[in-house]
């Protein structure tokens, strides 16, 4: 699963570095509540580092113009692992890319259109 999940992350910072966009979002599945994520860690499972030497965590953009919470805890799962990795990207090729990343529940789906307009509305 890491090389796919690693393979995959490398295709996608491509795609970032080629399209050079103001803003990525990253919207992930939330079992509770909506949040936006405030920082992504150099962490991965508790113990292991994402990036040996990296920095210990990235300021991620925030929408506070919403009812969603901000969460000022970040997790040592896979979304922060994939939001530090992108951040990580961007921070090492200079890029003025922003990175939002959003874990919505399910009764907030039907809300994603109107979310990302808010989110976009903002830069």
């Amino acid at each position: 699963m890491f090389g796919k999940l690693k393979e995959d992350l490398n295709n996608f910072c491509s795609k970032i570095l080629n399209g050079s966009p103001d803003l990525v979002i990253g919207v992930a599945k939330s079992d509770s509540y909506s949040r936006f994520e405030s920082i992504a860690i150099n962490r991965f499972n508790k113990t292991k580092k994402i990036i040996r030497g990296g920095d210990p965590f990235f300021e991620l953009f925030i929408q506070s113009n919403t009812e969603f919470n901000i969460s000022k805890i970040a997790t040592d799962s896979f979304c922060n692992w994939t939001a530090y990795g992108i951040m990580s990207f961007i921070k090492n090729n200079n890029l003025r890319t922003r990175l939002c990343f959003v874990h919505l529940n399910e009764k907030d789906t039907s809300n994603l259109r109107q979310l990302l307009h808010i989110i976009s509305d903002s830069l």
